[in-house]
C-alpha cells in the first residue's frame, strides 16, 4: 500500500526519485524530509508516471535517462523552482549531464532546460536495488492518454501539467477553494451551476447528447466540442495547449484566484503577462482573460509601477506635399553592403526629394559618426540644392 501523501514545506529541500524502464515508461516520486511527531520522517508528496511514446522508445539508454530527468523537472516545476533539491537516479551518466559536451540535438535541448536549476540541483547516484520507490512506477506506468495527469501528446512542445496541489505554496489561500471541491463533494459543488451541471452529465455519458449540448450555449459548447473538458477525481478540468487547470465558476473563487495569482507577498504585484500565465496554470472560467485585464487595471499601484518605460512614441503627423524641388526630403541608411571602391565604402546614405522623386546615393562607411553625416549632408545637399524646409528620418542616433 502506498504511503499517505503529505503537503510540501517550501522552506525545506526536496528529494526527487526518478527511474526509467527502456521501451516501457517513466516514473517519478517527489519526497521531503519533515518533522512529524518530533521525529524526522521522509514522506511522499507526489507520484507520477507515463508510458514512453513511440519515438521515445527508440532512444538510447543515456538519452532515455536524460529524458526522464527533464520530464520530471517540467512536471514538478512549481514545486522545485527556487527550491533546493536532490535528484536520485540509478544512472551515473546523469551526474555529468550539466557539463556534457555533445552534438545530439535532444541532449543539447535537455541540457539547456536543466540550466535554470543548476544552482539548486544535486544529482546523486543510487543503486537500483534500493531505488524501489520510482522503479515500480516506471515498470508499470499509466497509459499515455488524456485522462492521465502526466499525459504528453506524441507531437507537442514540452509544457508541464499543473494541478491545484502544485500551487499550494505557503500563504496561498486558494487551498480553501480546493478543499471545498474535494472528490466527495465536487459534483455537488458544480451541480449548483447550470452549465457545469450539464457538462458533468455530458462527460459521464458514453454517447453524445444533442439535447444537452443545445442547452450549454457559448462559450461552453465550443470548448466542449473541442474536447477540452475532462474529469479528474470528480473535478472538472480544462485543457489548453497541453496544460490542464481546474474549472471554477463561483465568483468568490474567481476573485481569490485573481488575487493570489496577481499579488505575491514576496514578489509584489505581477505584470499582466505574468499574472495571465499564473492564472492559466491554475484555473479556467469563461472570459477569464477579459476579467483579468479589468482586475489589474483597477489597481492604481499597478498602473504606476508597471507602466511602459522609455521615450514615448511620436504621434502621426500629416506631411504636406512640397511645392518646390528639395523642399522636403527623406533620409535613411543602407548598410551591410560589400566593401568597394578605393576607400572600401560599405554603406550608403540615401536622400530622396519628395517633389521630383530624385534620389541621391552617397557612399559612406557604416561606422560614420553624426558629424560625418552632417558633413555629407552639407556637401551634397545644402551646397547644391539649398536648405530643405523639412527633413524626414527615423530615430537613428546619427540623425538625432
Amino acid at each position: 500500500m502506498a504511503p499517505v501523501l503529505i503537503l510540501p514545506d517550501f522552506e525545506l529541500p526536496f528529494k526527487v526519485y526518478i527511474d526509467v524502464v527502456c521501451s516501457q515508461g517513466l516514473g517519478e516520486a517527489l519526497h521531503q524530509r519533515q518533522i512529524v511527531d518530533g521525529e524526522p520522517r521522509e514522506g511522499v508528496i507526489y507520484y507520477i508516471s507515463r508510458q514512453l511514446k513511440d519515438s521515445e522508445a527508440r532512444y538510447g539508454a543515456t538519452q532515455t535517462e536524460c529524458l526522464c530527468l527533464v520530464w520530471a523537472l517540467e512536471k514538478l516545476n512549481d514545486y522545485l523552482e527556487g527550491s533546493v533539491f536532490e535528484v536520485y537516479k540509478d544512472c551515473t551518466a546523469l551526474k555529468s549531464l550539466l557539463n556534457m559536451k555533445t552534438t545530439n540535438r535532444h541532449m543539447l535541448r535537455w541540457k539547456k532546460a536543466i540550466q535554470e536549476y543548476r544552482r539548486n540541483i544535486t544529482i546523486i547516484y543510487k543503486e537500483g536495488k534500493s531505488h524501489t520507490n520510482a522503479d515500480c512506477l516506471s515498470g508499470w506506468p499509466l497509459d499515455n492518454v488524456i485522462r492521465n495527469p502526466a499525459y504528453d501528446p506524441e507531437v507537442a512542445a514540452k509544457i508541464p501539467i499543473h494541478f491545484m496541489e502544485i500551487n499550494m505554496r505557503k500563504n496561498f489561500n486558494f487551498l480553501n477553494v480546493h478543499q471545498e471541491m474535494v472528490p466527495k463533494t465536487g459534483i455537488k459543488t458544480y451541480a449548483k451551476h447550470k452549465k457545469c451541471g450539464l457538462l458533468l452529465q455530458l462527460l459521464q455519458q458514453r454517447y453524445r447528447s444533442p439535447e444537452l449540448e443545445s442547452q450549454l450555449g457559448e462559450p461552453w459548447l465550443r470548448v466542449y466540442k473541442d474536447n477540452k473538458f475532462f474529469l479528474i477525481d470528480r473535478l472538472l478540468n480544462h485543457r489548453e495547449n497541453h496544460t490542464s487547470s481546474l474549472t471554477v465558476v463561483d465568483t468568490n473563487h474567481i476573485s481569490l484566484v485573481l488575487q493570489e495569482c496577481h499579488y505575491c507577498p514576496y514578489m509584489g504585484h505581477m505584470s499582466e503577462d505574468t499574472t495571465k500565465g499564473r492564472v492559466a496554470r491554475t484555473a479556467w472560467w469563461p472570459k477569464w482573460e477579459q476579467e483579468l485585464s479589468e482586475y489589474i487595471n483597477n489597481f492604481e499601484r499597478c498602473q504606476k509601477e508597471n507602466r511602459k518605460h522609455g521615450k514615448n512614441y511620436g504621434l502621426f503627423q500629416h506631411i504636406e506635399e512640397p511645392e518646390h524641388p528639395w523642399e522636403t526630403i527623406n533620409m535613411d541608411w543602407v548598410t551591410g553592403l560589400v566593401p568597394g571602391g578605393k576607400e572600401n565604402f560599405n554603406a550608403c546614405l540615401m536622400m530622396v526629394d519628395r517633389f521630383g522623386k530624385c534620389v541621391r546615393c552617397i557612399p559612406c562607411h557604416r561606422k560614420d559618426t553624426s558629424m560625418d553625416t552632417a558633413l555629407l549632408f552639407w556637401n551634397n545637399i545644402i551646397c547644391t540644392c539649398g536648405v530643405p524646409q523639412i527633413i524626414i528620418t527615423d530615430s537613428d542616433s546619427k540623425f538625432t
